[in-house]
């Protein structure tokens, strides 16, 4: 038919390969207006709506629920009711059809496997008729046994999981169905997973330097900020983890955007700090801020957590001293942070760094020195801000990490004498200076 028209699932992340169909704003039949959204469907980055690209009669291709293939067809559009009517739905990927049989008219289709069901208890076919295409959820929904397909999980009690599910043990329980994001999550990590050889470090770190930062007046940063304000530096330095695996090759990206993993109640959503190797500690303070409160607003778009190149996940304020993060898809690294701990004896604490990364790309040894480093970037605040006595204003420092010169003599850097924009004078590290 020359005036039907096929709405696929667009492109919204280069990453996703399926997005799961949350929940239609039409019922099937219903007269749809052009530029009108039809259908909220979620990717691995968010939720988002799809529109009409002409005006029409709906029928639906996919239930809610249902997962889908990017450029899947979501729906067709026909420009009268009868047409949408008459159409009996040929899905790319559906089951192969039987005839309806003898008393049951042309407008129905079943299964193989709905066909099967329909005889094995004893049901008239005539049931179904004008049904279009009758699958065996088709049937089942029909007798009552069918899983309900919206956002609530099913709390439906089976004597034993379903065979598809892959469960072996035949034990009393119930199914509860997984939500869209997690069954979203599952999908992108799990192809990072099987893509990757993942591997991990972890150094033990002291806290003092960070409170000494976070404690400054002129910081004015937080702990996942500060760290993502040195990590964006090094990975300057330390390119193979700012970077994927490809075909047997390392694609190292032009640019830092690193993400950082948050999941307050409203799903695991990983935003990004584009470009943080070029901005200041405030300015990565403010843009974490900002994409808070996107996150809480339940605002938060494709585009706010798209283009990871390196993420940092923290779970300090949960407790956890210690745990192996997963890589995102596309990505080669992550890095985790835990909760401060008190070694026995100690009357100083320390906290966790680990770096996961892709074992095909780098090694351990590498993977311990961007820690260690990391490590010493971090101490170095306690230098600047710590002292007894004595101001960090007063005592020789970069004006950019804020390490004194006996840190910077240990890492075999020195200060710079350099002149800002306002004419003032200032000490920077030749780190810093070359983009570490």
């Amino acid at each position: 038919m020359s005036d039907l028209v096929e709405v696929p699932v667009p492109r919204e992340n280069n990453n996703d390969e399926f997005v799961t169909l949350i929940k239609w704003h039409f019922e099937d039949g219903d007269e749809v207006g052009a530029d009108q959204p039809i259908v909220d469907v979620e990717g691995s980055k968010a939720v988002f709506e799809v529109f009409a690209p002409a005006a029409g009669f709906i029928r639906l291709a996919v239930r809610e629920g249902d997962e889908i293939a990017v450029g899947g067809t979501l729906c067709r559009l026909f420009p009268t009711s009868e047409a949408a009517a008459g159409w009996i739905e040929a899905a790319e990927q559906r089951e192969p059809v039987e005839a309806a049989g003898e008393g049951v008219s042309r407008f129905v289709r079943f299964s193989r496997s709905a066909r099967a069901l329909i005889e094995q208890r004893d049901l008239d076919p005539g049931a179904f008729d004008g049904k279009g295409l009758v699958r065996a959820a088709d049937v089942l929904d029909f007798l009552g046994e069918g899983r309900r397909r919206s956002r609530d999980v099913s709390e439906r009690p089976v004597e034993a999981p379903a065979a598809e599910s892959g469960t072996v043990l035949a034990l009393p329980g119930r199914r509860q169905a997984l939500s869209p994001s997690k069954r979203t999550e599952r999908r992108y990590i799990g192809a990072s997973y099987r893509n990757s050889l993942q591997s991990s470090v972890t150094v033990c770190v002291p806290t003092r330097g960070l409170k000494a930062a976070l404690e400054h007046a002129t910081i004015g940063g937080n702990t996942t900020a500060l760290i993502i304000y040195e990590t964006a530096r090094l990975l300057r330095k330390y390119p193979l983890f700012n970077a994927c695996h490809d075909d047997g090759h390392a694609y190292l990206y032009s640019d830092i955007n690193i993400g950082f993993a948050v999941d307050a109640g409203g799903g695991l959503k990983v935003p990004v700090v584009r470009e943080a190797d070029t901005k200041s500690l405030e300015e990565i303070t403010a843009a974490l801020r900002d994409l808070l409160v996107a996150y809480m607003s339940e605002e938060l778009t494709a585009a706010d957590q798209a283009d990871g190149t390196f993420t940092v996940t923290d779970l300090s304020t949960e407790n956890v001293f210690s745990f192996q993060p997963l890589i995102n898809k596309g990505q080669s690294a992550i890095l985790g942070v835990g909760a401060e701990f008190f070694p026995p004896g100690a009357r100083e604490g320390v906290f966790n760094l680990t770096l996961q990364f892709d074992h095909q790309l780098a090694e351990g040894r590498l993977a311990a020195a961007f820690l260690n480093e990391l490590a010493v970037r971090l101490q170095g605040y306690e230098a600047a801000f710590g002292r007894t006595g004595e101001n960090a204003a007063d005592a020789p420092h970069c004006a950019r990490c804020y390490r004194d010169h006996a840190e910077l003599r240990d890492v075999k850097q020195f200060l710079v004498q350099c002149v800002n924009a306002d004419g003032t004078v200032a000490g920077i590290c030749t780190g810093c200076l070359q983009g570490w």
